[in-house]
């Protein structure tokens, strides 16, 4: 699996990276190609199920044949080490919106 750009670090705010990609169109077996433009927006307070967490805004956009086909907003928590909340909606073929929560975080216990 090829790692992605719009998780990589460091972060910085105001950074910008675009990466290809290819993935398979959604109920055929053609493959289409695109770009990801992924911009560290800023640095926001997020409330998820699991609690309150300063967080950096990753938007990234996916461009397909030139139109954008999807935009996706990450809020990363360097607390947690992980995504808290997401935010996905399709802009081609579909009207789908996912919201994906962080609902419960256990810090590892040091021994």
């Amino acid at each position: 699996m090829r790692e992605t750009l719009h998780l990589k670090f460091p972060f910085i705010v105001g950074q910008k990276r675009t990466e290809e990609f290819e993935t398979r169109i959604r109920g055929t077996n053609r493959r289409q190609r695109g770009t990801a433009e992924s911009s560290i927006i800023g640095i926001e307070q997020i409330t998820s199920p699991a609690g309150a967490y300063q967080t950096f805004k990753i938007e990234t956009n996916h461009w397909c044949g030139g139109k954008s086909c999807g935009k996706w907003i990450y809020f990363y928590s360097p607390e947690t080490k992980s995504v808290v909340k997401f935010n996905y909606q399709a802009t081609v073929g579909s009207t789908a919106i996912w919201e994906v929560d962080l609902i419960q975080f256990l810090p590892v216990q040091s021994q």
